[in-house]
């Protein structure tokens, strides 16, 4: 029998323990009670109705040729592949919330190992590859105004697409750093369905090394990009400074990476280089209308500083260990609240979650439906049909031009025939969310009109056509 080698026993526990944290994280994100459905972190609660209404498109709403969920008749514009794999997942039984939780919780366990992978292949040494995973993964600025997030709480779990673009983005890394250059290109042409920012910064840093890198990655990543995103005239790049504001609210963190990237072995440093780069771009454009989205480029920048910044507190050994633990505060602070009562929030109660079942019989899966637009509305996540129009704080992000829209969704509540045959609603909703947000909205208008094909604890469907 093959003896475990002494040197192991500490990668093998601290193994154990990651795998008990993320199951820890995971089990706190989507609770199912008595009364609904909760989660204990804030960021999910804001962006896990997008990622259930686009599950759900696929799962229940057969929604192919593909469009926006949450505005009808609009290409779908989001990378959607991690969607699509828990789609896949409840049509072979499993139920919404598990979909959203297994995957993430597989993914996470790989990111931490690829991280630590990372750090250890750039230094040959195993507790840079430790230092490194617990600096990235436990990022933060210090304030509670801070831009910069921790990575767990404001990413890697309400959004799910980060998990795998830097996941493959750090197989790309190793690739590079193995001078596998047409391999990473590869990977990387995969990234695009994955997460757009990742595909970009690994163009960035792949562009380094030549047509060998770029030929394949642009072969693979362009069609994809062309089917998803299309080829229009938005452009989303502006010059914007904002964040160089922020930095110096990493602490000790800041001199610590730079005297990473200075002191670091000149393959190491060279190899380090045009991620100072991506950073550098990221403090003078912005790559999408929310200018908080940059932080997904200066992810893969501050994990290859972490590898610098790990190097120098391994080798500072007590005094390093003591810097870790005072830099990492911050960010096991904004983890920790993922265990605190106070943070829980509610997705839905019991009596959406009933009432979705039963609608998902009477409404056909491919309908287009007219609802209010808030983020966490019951009848796009759970069911899957197409709305008019969601929740305009993603919809801006996305680059899309809703006003107009909005306008018209409020004057359909009214009762207007031509805007509902313009935009060939099917079924139109009145419950508490629209009552909510147009208390004067025009029932009688549809009451006089349209067949009520659905009438259950205050939520009643039309059916137009």
């Amino acid at each position: 029998m093959a003896k475990i080698k002494p040197k192991t026993i500490p990668l093998f526990i601290l193994a154990i323990v990651t795998i008990i944290f993320w199951v820890l994280i995971w089990s706190n994100v989507l609770v199912q009670e008595p009364g609904g459905w909760w989660s204990n972190c804030p960021n999910c609660w804001g962006d896990w109705s997008a990622h259930l209404t686009y599950i759900s498109s696929f799962a229940y709403g057969h929604n192919w040729p593909l469009q926006l969920p949450i505005f009808s008749g609009h290409k779908f514009t989001y990378p959607f592949l991690i969607d699509l794999l828990s789609a896949g997942l409840v049509k072979l039984g499993l139920d919404l919330p598990t979909s959203l939780v297994w995957p993430g919780l597989i993914f996470s366990i790989i990111l931490t190992y690829l991280v630590y992978l990372l750090g250890k292949t750039l230094t040959n040494n195993h507790k840079v590859g430790v230092f490194t995973a617990i600096l990235f993964l436990f990022n933060a600025g210090w304030g509670a105004d801070s831009r910069w997030l921790n990575l767990i709480t404001s990413q890697i779990i309400p959004q799910r697409g980060q998990l795998l673009g830097l996941s493959l983005s750090i197989i790309v890394y190793l690739l590079l750093w193995r001078k596998k250059i047409l391999a990473a290109g590869i990977i990387a042409g995969l990234l695009p369905l994955a997460h757009a920012h990742s595909y970009l910064v690994t163009m960035i840093i792949g562009a380094w090394y030549g047509w060998r890198f770029l030929l394949p990655a642009l072969a693979l990543g362009l069609p994809q990009i062309g089917f998803v995103y299309g080829w229009g005239s938005r452009n989303f790049i502006h010059w914007d400074s904002g964040w160089l504001k922020e930095w110096w609210r990493l602490g000790p963190m800041l001199p610590l990476l730079l005297w990473g990237l200075i002191s670091a072995p000149a393959k190491l440093k060279k190899f380090s280089l045009a991620f100072w780069l991506v950073f550098v771009l990221g403090n003078y454009l912005r790559f999408q209308p929310y200018d908080w989205d940059n932080t997904k480029l200066f992810l893969h920048w501050y994990l290859i500083a972490s590898i610098g910044a790990a190097l120098v507190l391994v080798r500072w050994k007590l005094v390093g260990l003591i810097i870790l633990l005072i830099s990492i505060f911050p960010g096991v602070n904004q983890v920790s609240k993922i265990f605190q009562p106070a943070t829980k929030y509610q997705f839905f109660n019991q009596t959406q979650l009933t009432v979705a079942e039963k609608v998902r019989e009477v409404i056909e899966p491919q309908a287009v439906v007219l609802t209010a637009g808030n983020h966490n509305h019951w009848l796009p996540a759970l069911t899957g049909r197409q709305i008019i129009m969601g929740y305009p704080g993603w919809l801006w992000t996305y680059g899309i031009d809703y006003l107009p829209r909005q306008a018209d969704v409020a004057k359909m509540y009214q009762g207007n025939d031509q805007l509902l045959a313009q935009y060939r609603v099917d079924y139109t909703v009145i419950g508490p969310d629209e009552k909510n947000m147009w208390p004067d909205l025009n029932q009688a208008y549809f009451n006089a009109n349209f067949p009520l094909i659905f009438d259950e604890s205050g939520y009643k469907v039309f059916k137009l056509k």
